[in-house]
């Protein structure tokens, strides 16, 4: 649904759905979807042009992913700081190192990575 409103530019209404998510995750002790929440956030930010409040929903998602030892929420998060980043060598090395664990995989998530990697060589 977010990325239907996105693609409308409906970031008033995905900014909505964010908060209800977050605000779940505050009242409950579910948190597997708390990193993709922050990291979509910063998809909103982007989407916006403000770019530095993206970074930093993207760190935040890549530090809850981290304290979470949740790997694939760690590649979306370090896919989404070296897309908005490519200049940064700390983003791309993150990136590097979660996204060869998932070598062997055929998804589009992890082709993105790659792509991505390729092209901040």
């Amino acid at each position: 649904m977010l990325t239907a409103l996105r693609a409308h530019r409906d970031s008033s209404s995905a900014q909505q759905l964010i908060s209800i998510a977050r605000t779940y995750v505050e009242e409950t002790t579910e948190r597997i979807y708390e990193s993709e929440i922050m990291r979509l956030q910063g998809d909103i930010h982007l989407a916006t042009d403000q770019k530095n409040l993206a970074e930093e929903c993207f760190n935040a998602a890549m530090a809850i992913a981290t304290s979470q030892n949740a790997l694939w929420w760690q590649l979306l998060a370090a896919t989404s700081l070296l897309s908005l980043r490519p200049d940064q060598g700390n983003y791309r090395q993150s990136l590097e190192s979660i996204a060869s664990q998932f070598a062997d995989h055929d998804q589009p998530d992890v082709t993105k990575a790659m792509q991505l990697l390729a092209q901040a060589l």
